[in-house]
């Protein structure tokens, strides 16, 4: 078993893997989905400090969630809120199956590593609150605000809250490493949105894509919601999914990415 979902309690929380009280890669995660409603409000709130294996939990929105299979070994499940944008993802994260075999990953000669630094610009090693998010961010923009933050940092053994407050910062390999994980949650991203015919896209458009993945979601934006975008590529009309991307919202914010995916896109495959 993966993934278990739960309702009946008022309010949402998803663990990492668990057994025992104790993070495990090859136990299930525990979903807590029972905040669609209901007349006699929220549960009462969380009864002690959270616990290691609590990834996220909120007890005063009600929301709902969706859930992706990728293929037999990966999914990926978001939490929106239901007061906020449909688009905005309030929770995240990669649902892995333990006990099938590694994915096969689509288009494995395609790395966008190099496209987003180029955009990103140098890593800022301390952290600093971001213009767009207003959240503790570092490295090539790795969102320390995020449900598996405190985790992944923890996995490098660096020490979240003196990054956080800004006691102590990390250095160059940290930076590498923490974008490699948020640039796997937008290749996942990316390909669900697209589908099947993802492995099917030359490297220099399934790079965008990701790159466009990865900038898209510090605005809370995914890109499942550039429907059009995704159909044009698909149709390969180059030009046409140019001139989509272009007009978008993301464009204003992040001119020159936008614009280079842009004209990567407009050049096709």
């Amino acid at each position: 078993v993966a993934v278990i979902f739960n309702g009946h309690v008022h309010a949402y929380e998803r663990t990492y893997p668990v057994a025992f009280n104790q993070t495990n890669s090859s136990a299930p995660t525990y979903i807590v989905i029972g905040d669609g409603g209901n007349r006699e409000g929220h549960a009462p709130d969380y009864p002690a400090d959270k616990p290691d294996w609590s990834a996220f939990r909120n007890a005063s929105d009600y929301g709902h969630g969706r859930m992706r299979i990728l293929n037999t070994s990966h999914a990926v499940w978001e939490w929106h809120t239901n007061q906020a944008d449909e688009w905005i993802v309030s929770d995240s994260a990669i649902i892995t199956n333990p006990h099938a075999g590694p994915a096969p990953a689509p288009a494995p000669s395609c790395n966008a590593t190099d496209l987003v630094k180029n955009h990103t610009g140098p890593p800022a090693l301390c952290a600093y609150e971001s213009n767009r998010t207003h959240h503790h961010t570092v490295g090539y923009g790795f969102d320390m605000e995020t449900s598996f933050a405190r985790k992944a940092f923890a996995d490098l053994g660096i020490d979240y809250d003196k990054v956080f407050f800004g006691d102590s910062c990390i250095n160059q390999t940290d930076a590498d490493i923490l974008l490699q994980m948020s640039l796997q949650i937008a290749a996942f991203q990316a390909v669900t949105a697209v589908g099947p015919s993802y492995a099917s896209l030359c490297c220099p458009i399934a790079n965008a894509l990701v790159d466009i993945t990865y900038n898209l979601t510090e605005l809370g934006t995914p890109i499942y919601s550039f429907g059009t975008l995704i159909q044009d590529l698909l149709a390969k009309n180059y030009s046409d999914a140019k001139s989509v991307l272009s007009s978008t919202e993301w464009c204003n914010h992040s001119a020159v990415a936008c614009a280079d995916d842009a004209n990567t896109i407009g050049q096709g495959c």
